[in-house]
């Protein structure tokens, strides 16, 4: 692998994606030659290089994974988050595989929300794979939770949240979404 080696676009968004410009910036400013790590510069870029890149999964339209929790993507969102949201409150939960915050609080939103029985939904969106609703959103950081009633976003909160909050912020929706019947 050269040190001069161009990406193509796609693997320059991974790479920002990953941080790793700045991983790779800091070793060639030389300020990256740590002690504990066996890695060299060039081994570094040779495991970025092959690291897989994320591929878009075949989707099923509006398939829901377990109860009041489904999947949405770039083409289904606009149905099953907006439009539901006339309905029932929808949860819209944006993540990442990468992203460790998003891990620890997407495990306490399913169990809050499926204690709430059928008052509110969460729809899970991956943002590595749904990029142009990710940007519709404005999501500059995740996790990033919205709260859609009546088609529009009516609250919202970033990082991760106790449970005791997550559930207090669900009733909040709740509240919003009945007082404007």
């Amino acid at each position: 692998l050269e040190n001069n080696r161009t990406y193509p676009e796609e693997r320059k968004m991974q790479l920002r994606l990953f941080g790793a410009q700045r991983v790779l910036s800091s070793f060639r400013r030389g300020r990256g030659k740590r002690q504990s790590s066996p890695l060299t510069y060039r081994s570094r870029l040779q495991l970025l290089h092959l690291r897989p890149i994320a591929t878009k999964t075949p989707e099923v339209e509006g398939a829901h994974d377990a109860g009041h929790v489904f999947e949405v993507s770039d083409t289904t969102w606009q149905r099953l988050v907006v439009e539901e949201s006339y309905q029932t409150p929808i949860i819209l939960d944006a993540w990442a595989d990468w992203c460790r915050p998003c891990r620890v609080l997407t495990p306490i939103l399913e169990e809050a929300v499926n204690s709430m029985n059928g008052q509110v939904k969460l729809a899970k969106l991956n943002v590595d794979q749904n990029g142009d609703t990710a940007a519709e959103l404005s999501v500059t950081a995740i996790p990033a939770v919205f709260a859609f009633s009546k088609g529009q976003v009516v609250d919202k909160f970033v990082g991760g949240l106790p449970s005791d909050q997550i559930k207090t912020f669900l009733q909040r929706v709740i509240e919003v979404h009945n007082k404007a019947q």
